[in-house]
């Protein structure tokens, strides 16, 4: 609806779920044109699910729009990286199944583009498994004897990165 002073009227509601009932957040939204900005008052919590609900929005006519909505969350948290083969420190063939696996500690998911898997500081073209997470890479010819460091770098769909491995993942051929 539009008010006397042709500001439009509206409600719009950021509910913060987890919590019963689900907690209203306070903030100030404005419409720029076409275009309605919304800032909260306080710092949304980490790691939460948000529900918006837009409503009452009419054009000067009196026709009114279709009531929105949508969720959002929140995620911090970074993804964790799980050794598998070889362990370290283990003695191997030369051309071992090199793998391990990266979950998301959050819920937004992996971002498989973000994945790289180095062997002695050299890229390797590695595998993803969707499902299970897997990083795997199969070297197409021997390894040279001596000790080998593997590292593998890891987003999230929100962008938080998985910290290095730590001790370093060596093995030796």
């Amino acid at each position: 609806k539009v008010d006397a002073d042709g500001k439009i009227e509206y409600d719009f509601v950021v509910e913060e779920s987890g919590l019963l009932p689900p907690a209203q957040v306070d903030g100030v939204g404005a419409w720029d044109g076409l275009v309605f900005t919304w800032t909260p008052s306080r710092d949304l919590l980490e790691d939460r699910a948000y529900t918006v609900t837009m409503s009452g929005v009419a054009d000067k006519a009196g026709n009114a729009a279709v009531n929105l909505w949508w969720t959002f969350q929140i995620d911090t948290k970074k993804p964790q990286i799980t050794i598998e083969w070889p362990n370290r420190g283990d003695y191997t063939e030369g051309t071992p199944d090199i793998f391990a696996h990266v979950v998301d500690a959050g819920f937004s998911g992996i971002d498989a583009s973000t994945i790289v898997m180095k062997i002695d500081g050299e890229q390797v073209v590695h595998d993803f498994g969707f499902a299970d997470g897997e990083v795997s890479y199969v070297p197409a010819e021997d390894l040279a004897d001596g000790m080998h460091t593997v590292t593998i770098d890891v987003k999230d769909n929100a962008g938080n990165a998985a910290d290095p491995i730590d001790p370093a993942w060596t093995f030796l051929v």
